[in-house]
């Protein structure tokens, strides 16, 4: 399966999905890739489709959006019963006709099950049914997803004989897939049983329960797995603003990364930026793949313009296409009335499908050119072809009832059908009858009538600037049912209600036999609907390479385009994007300041960060998450230069206040934490900032201790941010940990800068509290005196750690050379190699500086009279020190 599927399908967004069109039944036309002339192809396509766009816009904004208010997706679940248990999920969206089957791995807390879950529920109701048998007996899955799954989904419980895979379970589910695709469908579910046994059971809870059933092989399947896809815990999401805000609308600067990043030019696209951010990719090549495409349309400015004009305003094509797929038992008038207005929708959409292709094929990449592949698929032109033997040429979508009237009368082409024709014949003559004989009566009685139209009365008479009582003067007339409305009176005549009733006889004859013309129309494009829906796909992916394209290109920002290199990174000048929005859209505009970021697995994995009250500290870390999240959706992160690594999970644990009831910030803490330390591993981001401040300074400090050293045995790659300036002096020579401060103390050139080594400013607390003027001056001075004593007591007992330090410091400056000799070996040119060993070499004699005897007797001797001096003082610091293990 793998050789047929499109490349955008791997870089589609998380998923492994079932191909959906037989790419061995044609072939691209290479005779037509010469260089084409843009320009000229870019004004044709824009007087091809300028004047259906803004009407396509029309009726799906009326016909399309209104379906999407309330959504139900059905999801059904079952788990293995195992220690580590298996999950099987299928989830359907009836709206879109999609099909989605996963079957994942997860722990006993089934984090991934809920994050799953809340990335597809997005704003959707979710209809969750589980085995009945878990609510009896109480299953841990059952009490986990009432906790955590989102307020907008309802769980249901069915028989356990729904989820058992018999033998016609197959055929339930291959009858909504196309044909060509069944065997490949059968080998994927017979190595996803749970995943079989949940789609088993969604789909006979659909046909029993609901009231809509689906056309055959109208279905749009898609498998989806944990391997493709970094998995970012809820908290990290929200913690991020990935998707939403954490500041009220209010403040003016409401900004989330999908705000920022969204310049989607259509639905589809949208949907894909948003599953994208909440699951960016993990493949390399795929993300690669991107990378290349996105740099093609930034630097073709005029096929990027073109593009953009060409999917503006693009209808919803999953709504649409599933329209086709659907037959509603219920309110079957009210879907005929439309038909016809979406067979144009959807001619519209494979013409501007035709448009984009040919602005496609001067360009090279290989992402762009597999969308170009799609749009070039022979169904498509097939399918014009049946719209144009069947719909006339001018038939226009229209709204109102007397056009739709008309529509419906003249929408079907002469020829199709000799009854119908005659009966458009027979309708013409009436109408032209009910207008002659109006006419004939103005004439008789010297008045000035107009006829008119209405859907419940039919043709009646207005005359214009006339009274009643003017209008009764007339004697034998022949005028009924006379109402005044204004300056004007309406009436009709008993010839005219005859010929009315004749003309309702003829429109139902004529409603009939095209609506039968148009269903047979429909019935034959639905063939053709696994090719649409892979169309949309591909139109999803191509407006989120232009939508990055778009947003590299604006003048206001600076990006780069990310390398990946193996374990370690290193990001020049790298800035806060939303940070950076916020500020460029103020009226002031302030600067937002770069830094660097050098992370090496060996030596600086797990990175300790201190530094003043409002330095800018939270903003660092949330803004390399960030920047981690934009290099793996294959868009360029704001920095000079970027080396990325690829992680596979995000876990955050920020100061947030807990909202939730019964529990202390400290104990929301911990069972964060301890979720973070169950499910991170070498190839995790985790983020911390300010852990412990619920808690006493003691019990804060050795918990910190721990779950550094802990991390640090994981091999994660994590940023720590602390006050406690103990903690980075205890771990300062410990290989895998680097200490790091932010500048802030508002005077110097540097501030807001990272910077190597611990925080040495002291006292920002208290000067903080000194500038808001809030507290009398002898609480400040008080505050400021006792802080003064308890430096004193620390800092003589900092002295005993002096020659071990200095070993460790070593052994760290030994490991730090050997991954840089690595990284010169493999990436320094020849030329150059010689030169660059040779900086290596004086760098390291030049800091490599051994312990000798004599010192190591010197700094025991000031540690004697240090500790005697003091008498044993120093209160809780001291006896806190003496405490730790310090021999890590």
């Amino acid at each position: 399966m793998a050789d047929k599927t499109p490349i955008y399908h791997s870089v589609f967004g998380n998923t492994s999905e079932m191909l959906l069109s037989n790419k061995s039944a044609w072939k691209p036309s290479w005779a037509q890739q010469d260089k084409l002339n843009t320009r000229e192809l870019s004004t044709r396509n824009k007087s091809r489709n300028n004047h259906t766009r803004t009407n396509s816009n029309s009726v799906y904004n009326g016909l399309l959006t209104a379906p999407n208010a309330n959504v139900t997706i059905y999801c059904t679940i079952i788990e293995s019963r195992s220690v580590s248990p298996v999950v099987g999920i299928c989830m359907i969206n009836p709206q879109l006709s999609r099909l989605t089957i996963i079957e994942i791995p997860d722990s006993p807390t089934f984090v991934r099950t809920i994050n799953k879950l809340n990335v597809h529920m997005d704003s959707n109701h979710m209809h969750l049914l589980l085995p009945v048998s878990y609510q009896k007996r109480q299953s841990n899955i059952v009490k986990i997803l009432e906790a955590n799954v989102e307020e907008n989904a309802d769980i249901c419980y069915i028989p356990d004989s729904a989820f058992k895979i018999q033998d016609d379970s197959f055929r339930l589910i291959s009858n909504n897939v196309k044909e060509s695709e069944r065997e490949s469908m059968r080998v994927e579910l017979g190595h996803k049983k749970l995943g079989y046994a949940a789609t088993c059971a969604c789909l006979k809870y659909l046909r029993e329960q609901t009231q809509s059933t689906f056309v055959h092989e109208s279905f749009n399947v898609k498998f989806e797995s944990c391997e493709d896809s970094m998995f970012i815990s809820t908290s990290a999401i929200k913690d991020l603003e990935l998707i939403e805000s954490n500041m009220s609308k209010d403040t003016g600067k409401s900004v989330s990364l999908f705000k920022f990043l969204n310049c989607t030019l259509t639905k589809m696209g949208e949907r894909l930026l948003k599953n994208n951010i909440r699951q960016p990719l993990t493949n390399k090549e795929s993300i690669i793949l991107r990378y290349e495409a996105v740099n093609e349309l930034v630097s073709d400015e005029e096929a990027l313009s073109d593009l953009v004009l060409e999917m503006k305003g693009m209808i919803d094509l999953d709504n649409l296409f599933s329209v086709l797929c659907k037959k509603a038992i219920l309110n079957l008038d009210a879907v005929s009335d439309q038909m016809i207005n979406f067979v144009l929708l959807l001619k519209n959409a494979l013409i501007t499908t035709q448009s984009v292709c040919d602005i496609l094929k001067p360009l090279k990449s290989k992402l762009i050119s597999e969308v170009r592949f799609t749009f070039e698929n022979p169904d498509i032109e097939c399918a014009l072809n049946l719209i144009s033997e069947y719909i006339n040429e001018d038939c226009i979508w229209v709204s109102k009832p007397v056009e739709l009237r008309n529509q419906k009368c003249y929408a079907v082409k002469v020829g199709q059908n000799g009854i119908l024709d005659a009966s458009r014949q027979l309708y013409k003559s009436l109408v032209d009858d009910i207008l002659k004989g109006i006419e004939e009566l103005g004439e008789k009685y010297e008045l000035n009538l107009e006829n008119r139209y209405d859907k419940n009365r039919g043709f009646y008479i207005l005359v214009k600037d006339m009274k009643l009582s003017e209008f009764d003067n007339f004697e034998n007339c022949p005028f009924i049912n006379v109402i005044e409305k204004g300056k004007n009176i309406e009436c009709t005549t008993m010839e005219l209600m005859k010929l009315n009733l004749r003309v309702d006889s003829v429109l139902d004859e004529i409603y009939l036999m095209t609506e039968e013309a148009v269903d047979e129309l429909v019935n034959k494009c639905r063939k053709f609907i696994p090719t649409f829906f892979l169309i949309s796909e591909a139109f999803a992916i191509l407006d989120l390479i232009c939508c990055f394209a778009t947003k590299i290109s604006n003048p206001s920002y600076t990006f780069t385009c990310p390398e990946f290199d193996g374990n370690n990174i290193a990001m020049k000048e790298s800035r806060h994007p939303l940070l950076e929005f916020i500020y460029k859209s103020e009226s002031k505009h302030r600067k937002v300041i770069g830094n660097d970021v050098t992370i090496v697995r060996e030596t600086s994995r797990v990175q300790i960060i201190t530094g003043p009250n409002m330095s800018g500290k939270s903003i660092f870390i949330k803004q390399f998450a960030l920047n981690v999240i934009l290099a793996q959706i294959g868009m360029f992160v704001p920095a000079e230069y970027a080396s990325m690594k690829i992680f596979k999970s995000i876990f955050t644990r920020l100061a947030n206040d807990t909202s939730e009831p019964n529990m202390s910030t400290f104990s929301m803490e911990m069972v964060e934490m301890a979720d973070i330390l169950h499910h991170a591993d070498m190839d995790s981001l985790i983020i911390i900032d300010e852990l412990g401040r619920g808690t006493g300074y003691n019990d804060a400090m050795a918990i910190c201790l721990s779950m550094i050293e802990k991390i640090r045995e994981m091999r994660s790659v994590c940023l720590f941010v602390t006050h406690f300036v103990g903690i980075p002096r205890v771990f300062q020579n410990k290989p895998g940990i680097f200490e790091l401060h932010m500048s802030g103390d508002g005077n110097s050139d540097d501030q807001f800068k990272i910077n190597p080594g611990v925080n040495e400013v002291t006292g920002y607390g208290i000067k903080l509290v000194e500038d808001t003027g809030l507290f009398p001056k002898e609480v400040v001075d008080y505050a400021r005196g006792i802080s003064d004593k308890l430096k004193l007591a620390s800092a003589a007992r900092m002295v005993d750690s002096e020659i071990e330090g200095k070993r460790n410091r070593q052994t760290k400056l030994i490991l730090n050379c050997y991954e840089m000799l690595n990284h010169v070996v493999h990436n320094v040119s020849e030329s150059e190699l010689f030169d660059t060993l040779a900086a290596l070499e004086n760098e390291f004699i030049e800091k490599y500086d051994p312990v000798g005897v004599e010192e190591e007797e010197a700094v025991e001797g000031e540690v004697e009279k240090n500790g005697s001096s003091d008498g044993g003082g120093g209160g809780g610091s001291m006896d806190f020190m003496e405490l730790l293990d310090l021999r890590y």
